[in-house]
């Protein structure tokens, strides 16, 4: 539908590590380890049911990336990826502390800063982020 309206490019991104949450953070390993691979799944299957013409956005591996150095996505240093705001800080001002408001959702500041920098980050930080085109 976007496409006939003229729409050339769209990016469908997958689905984001609900084993990496601080929802789940509390459960085994094991647990964690299947819920990320239950994303990833999921993502590979939304990914394969897609038109050859749309990218997608691999936000498992992204988040891994922004995990390793947040400063290249403009989060600070040490922003605290496992915590949430809700349950540990002091609601609804987060400042620049958690990364997640509650235990499941980004706080503002992690989901303006992650999604309005994407664009603008070094080639070498996406090295490892799977943004793909399905098809030439």
């Amino acid at each position: 539908m976007l496409q006939g309206a003229g729409v050339q490019h769209i990016l469908v991104n997958g689905v984001g590590d609900v084993g990496g949450i601080p929802e789940t953070l509390g459960l085994s390993l094991a647990a964690q380890a299947d819920r990320r691979a239950l994303s990833i799944n999921l993502s590979t299957q939304l990914f394969a049911a897609l038109d050859s013409s749309i990218y997608t956005l691999d936000v498992v591996g992204f988040f891994d990336q922004v995990n390793l150095d947040p400063t290249l996505f403009g989060l600070p240093a040490g922003i605290d990826v496992t915590g949430s705001c809700l349950t540990t800080g002091t609601p609804p001002n987060c400042g620049e502390e958690f990364a997640f408001f509650d235990t499941v959702h980004l706080a503002l500041l992690a989901s303006d800063g992650l999604w309005s920098n994407l664009g603008f980050v070094p080639l070498n930080a996406l090295a490892s982020i799977r943004v793909t085109k399905l098809a030439p």
